[in-house]
C-alpha cells in the first residue's frame, strides 16, 4: 500500500490519511485480513507524528474498516469491504467537488465544466475504464447489484 502525503494541500494529514486507506479498502488494494503497518512503522515511512497514525487507525476501527487484535497488529475489518463500496461513492463526489472548485476558480464557465466532464467519461467509456457498467447500458444509472 503505497501512501502519500500533502503537506501544503491545507488539508489536515489525518483526513488525508484516512481519505488514503478508505479508497484504498474501496478499490481492493487493501483486502479483508490484511495487516497494517505499526503506528511506529508507518509514522516513520510517513515522517508524521505516531499520535496521527494512531488516531486515524482509532477513527478506521470505530467506523468497522480496520479491527485490531492484541498483540498481533491492525488488520482490514472482514465487513470493511462492503462498508468501503457504500463510501465509495462518497469518495467520488468529494473529488468532483474539488475538481469543480478547481475549475471555477480557473474561470471556467459551468457549461465549459459540464463540457469537460463530458468529455472524460466518453474517454473512459471508450478505453474501457472499469469495464462494463453493471447498470442499464447507457442509462448512466447506477447498479443496485451486491
Amino acid at each position: 500500500m503505497y501512501l502519500s502525503l500533502d503537506h501544503n494541500s491545507g488539508a489536515p494529514l489525518h483526513l488525508q490519511l484516512k481519505e488514503q486507506m478508505r479508497l484504498a479498502i474501496a478499490t481492493g488494494a487493501l483486502v479483508v485480513g490484511d495487516q497494517l503497518p505499526t503506528v511506529r512503522e508507518l509514522a516513520a515511512q510517513l515522517r508524521i507524528n505516531p499520535n496521527t497514525i494512531a488516531r486515524v487507525y482509532r477513527d478506521l476501527q470505530a467506523e468497522g474498516l480496520l479491527a485490531s487484535r492484541q498483540g498481533s497488529g491492525t488488520f482490514v475489518a472482514e465487513e470493511a469491504v462492503a462498508l468501503a463500496g457504500r463510501e465509495s461513492a462518497d469518495l467520488v463526489r468529494a473529488r468532483l467537488r474539488g475538481a469543480v472548485a478547481l475549475g471555477r476558480s480557473v474561470g471556467m464557465g459551468w457549461r465549459e465544466l459540464r463540457e469537460v466532464v463530458g468529455e472524460i467519461l466518453r474517454e473512459a467509456e471508450e478505453a474501457g475504464v472499469g469495464g462494463e457498467d453493471e447498470g442499464e447500458a447507457g442509462s448512466g444509472e447506477p447498479s443496485h447489484k451486491r
